[in-house]
């Protein structure tokens, strides 16, 4: 992702593609950057809204970014990509199932619960217990669900049923909820965390406001207020940039970054812990994909640098796995076969397909960038 400013400044974190590693990624903590000397607010230009601000059911990047600035977990990513402290200040693994936090003192919800182990516990238990089951269970298997126990005021043991090395880092999207307002059945709508800004208004589907929470626990932020609009077409949202009607978008289009720069701050950071990927349904049994000779046979229809070279003017690059290059458990597969489009034929002969089939391909809008131009690309070669 990509995008524009006149005012704030770079933040590091995360962001990538089919068989390229990403490209400009969302900012986790830049809303509390400098504003403009007029005025004491901003307004953020996405390309779509969230449909939800429920810490625990967000999807879309444009939902987990906003769920950035109202929820906090018990620890993230500095900008080098390494843990750091958030509520939770320190951490240990007491055995192979057993992980013990340290909890911050002094924190309180944006409705005034205060932040502490029950707290806690009992926001690990709303994720664990979600119905539909919580969207990243299959980061966490076979060590899902977890357990989470009260040991002190500030301290909260979190078990799993297997071992998980990495258990520090999916607590990363595990947003602390408050018990009170939680089990309100109005919470969905203007829901509460302890992040920097605090939702003001807000009606699904509409425009978004939120306000500075003055009493953070990491600082107050530098701007009063945070307003995220919706402006689909890419041209548009550049417009309203230019004319000043808005100060921040998001996905701006890559063919203008050289006419824009004179004017604008492009806030473009390298993301080597995210893939933007195609993935294949292994549940459709009854399908062609569940024969891994067609799934090698699709592999070998798409060029990977022909994507990054003619669709994100070179902000990517490939990828060298499944898994992004930073995340845990990475392994350096040496990229992607190149087009070879007599051995998919050939492949697809063998498994008994040599007359083609259907093929279904959902895309979900607002994903990563050029997301149009890279499903009509994928379909010319298919």
């Amino acid at each position: 992702m990509t995008f524009l400013s006149k005012f704030l400044k770079p933040s590091g974190t995360l962001g990538s593609l089919l068989v390229a590693t990403a490209l400009v990624s969302p900012l986790t903590i830049p809303m509390s950057a400098t504003a403009g000397p007029e005025d004491n607010s901003i307004v953020w230009a996405s390309h779509v809204l969230p449909r939800v601000l429920d810490a625990r059911i967000h999807r879309r990047q444009v939902e987990q970014t906003v769920f950035l600035q109202i929820y906090d977990a018990l620890l993230d990513f500095d900008s080098g990509l390494n843990y750091r402290p958030r509520l939770a200040e320190s951490w240990e693994q007491v055995d192979p199932l057993t992980w013990r936090f340290h909890l911050r003192e002094g924190v309180q919800f944006h409705n005034g619960e205060p932040f502490n182990a029950e707290a806690a516990a009992f926001s690990i238990q709303q994720y664990a217990e979600l119905d539909p089951p919580y969207l990243y269970i299959p980061n966490w298997a076979p060590a899902w669900p977890p357990t989470a126990e009260v040991e002190d005021e500030y301290t909260v043991v979190v078990r799993t049923p297997e071992p998980l090395p990495n258990l520090p880092r999916l607590m990363m999207r595990i947003g602390m909820l408050p018990p009170e307002a939680t089990l309100d059945p109005s919470y969905a709508d203007k829901p509460v965390g302890t992040g920097a800004f605090k939702v003001e208004n807000w009606e699904q589907g509409g425009a978004i406001d939120l306000a500075a929470n003055k009493d953070y626990w990491d600082g107050a932020p530098k701007v009063d207020s945070l307003k995220i609009i919706a402006i689909s077409s890419a041209a548009a949202r550049v417009a309203a940039l230019q004319a000043g009607e808005v100060d921040f978008i998001w996905e701006a289009p890559l063919d203008r970054l050289d006419d824009l720069r004179p004017d604008f701050q492009i806030i473009q950071l390298d993301n080597p812990q995210r893939n933007n990927l195609i993935a294949f349904n292994n549940l459709a049994v009854d399908s062609p994909i569940a024969d891994t000779r067609v799934r090698r046979a699709l592999q070998m229809t798409f060029e990977g640098q022909e994507i990054i070279d003619g669709l994100f003017e070179g902000f990517a690059s490939e990828g060298l796995g499944p898994v992004p290059s930073a995340a845990y458990g990475a392994y350096n597969a040496e990229g992607y076969p190149g087009r070879d489009f007599d051995g998919a034929r050939a492949l697809l002969e063998e498994a008994g397909y040599g007359e083609g089939f259907d093929l279904t391909l959902i895309a979900q809008p607002g994903s990563f960038t050029n997301l149009t131009s890279v499903v009509e690309y994928l379909q010319s070669q298919m």
